[in-house]
């Protein structure tokens, strides 16, 4: 969709301006060195970048995948509900990597993110709402163990994205 990927790219655009801001965000919040954080911000909007001008393919392409006996179908469309769960190891990278396409296809968005890297979540979730994004297509938790859980279950799910240690998973799934 034209439209999702301007408002894309409205959102990385405002990145790169605030790229200080988020790289100092990312080193506080992980204790990683300046030099690696500003290399995980590039890589993030970077990303997107590549998302906005189409660069995985055309819809209904087959491409290869990073597994020699796995293939990659390319489809467009929204599949619904959708929650975004990401780990604390490279907030701005996963946080995109989740977000952005999700955004793209027209799901319906809960982020997730741990609750170690809150601040960089909520820069990006607001930058996507200042560029155009509906606040009623995106929101973020603080990282709620339960909150979390309790989406994953719900009969309005349509996908859920994780990235996490095997124990948070484990968490997840097995709370009530």
């Amino acid at each position: 969709d034209l439209v999702r990927s301007r408002g894309l790219g409205d959102v990385y655009k405002r990145q790169e301006r605030k790229k200080e801001l988020y790289v100092d965000t990312v080193c506080k919040e992980t204790g990683k060195s300046r030099k690696l954080s500003e290399g995980e911000f590039e890589a993030g909007v970077s990303f997107a970048k590549m998302l906005c001008y189409g660069v995985f393919g055309e819809v209904g392409s087959i491409t290869t995948s990073s597994d020699p006996l796995k293939q990659v179908l390319i489809q467009e469309g929204p599949l619904g509900n959708a929650l975004l769960v990401t780990s604390y190891n490279t907030p701005i990278p996963n946080i995109l990597w989740k977000v952005a396409p999700s955004f793209l296809a027209g799901n319906t968005s809960l982020l997730c993110p741990s609750p170690h890297v809150k601040e960089s979540a909520a820069m990006l979730v607001e930058d996507l709402i200042s560029a155009g994004v509906r606040a009623s297509r995106l929101s973020y938790t603080d990282g709620d163990i339960e909150l979390t859980s309790f989406a994953a279950r719900h009969e309005s799910l349509a996908l859920l994205s994780f990235t996490g240690s095997s124990s948070v998973g484990r968490q997840i799934s097995s709370l009530p």
